[in-house]
């Protein structure tokens, strides 16, 4: 049955947006195009209207090609519910191949991503390994140094940077080459993975030396104390012969290239040699040759490498203060340049501060001293000065310790609170409670020197 006007207005309303324009446009245009074509789908049903029309359109040859066309418009609009469910259902497969699609493209992106990932991994993996390979040739360079006879006076920069490099990675090769003498007789042990010692130690009756007992205090700064006090740019050493004793103290100065391969080269020769100002500069000159570009070690990252260059012309820097304790004599001669402190007693429980210019605790910034090993002529400025009737009581101090002395009561209240936390060898609680009172955080390095 043909749709009467008030079915045909239902349909167009169930059909028309709000605006007038048709719902499902998009699958009218589809359907419109059927129009055009000679062939009636077949899901579309002749109704009694079209089929009239066709009959009469038989009846009139003249005018039948416009009233086919009308009838094809009556069929089509009879039939349209099933063609435009045929349309929907197209509709849903195309949306259908379109999610499919959109899916395959975004699990694309998401296997190229993984690709990526892999690919990045790949390459941290491969970065790695080359780092680790560097890693071995580097520590195997460095082990190959340490057991090279002559390699610590051919060129010590390299023989401490050696030291350095082992101590991270293989500690025990260092308490193996201690024990045979090879690293020397400077405090804090190069073995040693405390980040704060407080030791006492006596010489042997029977060493042949005079009889001392030595009390230390060594740690490095906190940035550096990680990596245990033998990381200080600090050292401190002592050596007893028969008319008494040498000890020395060594602050390498901060900023400057490889200062702990300075001091280190300075303790050790200085402790057996004779003459200790002509000692150091020999020391000054020979570290000084080997602050070469092709001869000192630089980072593996180019970078880092071109700036450590360049800080290689301003040299290794130092200050120092050492005692030589004559027995027989009883006398106290000093060797003191920059801001390391000897205290040195005298009869009565007297004690002078040596440079005097530090002994009130306020100029600890005001002495540019140093030694530079580009500058061997440096060890010139080396003040000595002998004190008579001293007891052979001793301390040296680097400037973190020794301001903090001079500035907290003086020495005597200072060997007290050492000897109290000596007794049970703890270092950690003195450090503690020296970073209460505000001490300075830097390297920090006291000893001590008794007749025993």
């Amino acid at each position: 049955m043909a749709n009467t006007p008030t079915q045909r207005s239902t349909w167009n309303s169930n059909y028309r947006q709000k605006d007038g324009t048709r719902k499902h446009s998009g699958m009218l245009d589809r359907v419109r195009g059927l129009l055009s074509r000679p062939n009636v789908p077949a899901s579309v049903k002749p109704s009694r209207c079209a089929n009239a029309l066709s009959r009469v359109a038989a009846d009139f040859p003249k005018h039948s090609d416009k009233i086919e066309l009308i009838s094809r418009l009556v069929m089509y609009e009879d039939g349209f519910p099933a063609i435009e469910e045929l349309a929907t259902v197209k509709q849903r497969d195309f949306e259908s191949l379109d999610r499919e699609k959109n899916n395959s493209a975004k699990k694309a992106k998401e296997f190229e991503g993984m690709s990526r990932t892999e690919r990045a991994r790949a390459d941290q993996a491969e970065a790695h390994n080359r780092a680790m390979q560097a890693e071995f040739r580097s520590l195997g360079s460095a082990i190959s140094t340490l057991a090279e006879t002559g390699s610590r006076e051919t060129n010590p920069i390299v023989w401490g940077q050696s030291v350095d490099r082992v101590s991270k990675s293989m500690p025990a090769v260092l308490g193996i080459l201690e024990r045979d003498g090879s690293l020397g007789a400077l405090l804090p042990s190069e073995s040693s993975p405390d980040a704060c010692t407080l030791h006492k130690v006596a010489t042997q009756d029977d060493a042949g030396g005079f009889p001392i007992q030595a009390t230390y205090f060594v740690t490095s700064k906190e940035e550096r104390r990680r990596g245990g006090a033998r990381q200080s740019e600090d050292r401190i050493g002592f050596r007893s012969h028969p008319g008494g004793y040498r000890a020395i103290a060594l602050d390498g100065v901060g900023g400057s290239f490889h200062p702990r391969q300075l001091v280190r080269e300075i303790g050790e020769r200085a402790l057996q040699s004779e003459d200790l100002v002509a000692s150091v500069r020999e020391s000054l000159e020979l570290v000084g040759k080997g602050m070469a570009d092709g001869e000192v070690q630089v980072d593996s990252n180019e970078k880092v490498a071109f700036f450590q260059r360049e800080r290689m012309t301003d040299g290794a820097a130092c200050v120092l203060a050492a005692v030589d304790y004559d027995s027989k004599g009883r006398r106290a001669t000093v060797h003191q340049i920059g801001d390391t402190v000897a205290f040195v007693e005298a009869p009565a429980g007297k004690w002078n501060v040596l440079p005097e210019g530090l002994s009130d605790g306020e100029q600890f910034d005001s002495r540019p001293q140093q030694l530079n090993c580009m500058t061997p002529e440096d060890a010139a400025g080396i003040e000595t000065k002998t004190l008579r009737n001293a007891t052979g009581r001793v301390a040296l101090a680097t400037d973190g310790v020794a301001e903090h002395i001079l500035r907290n009561g003086g020495i005597e209240p200072f060997l007290s609170r050492i000897r109290e936390h000596s007794e049970k060898a703890r270092g950690d609680s003195l450090l503690e409670e020296l970073e209460k009172e505000g001490i300075a955080d830097d390297d920090l390095s006291f000893l001590l020197i008794e007749p025993n």
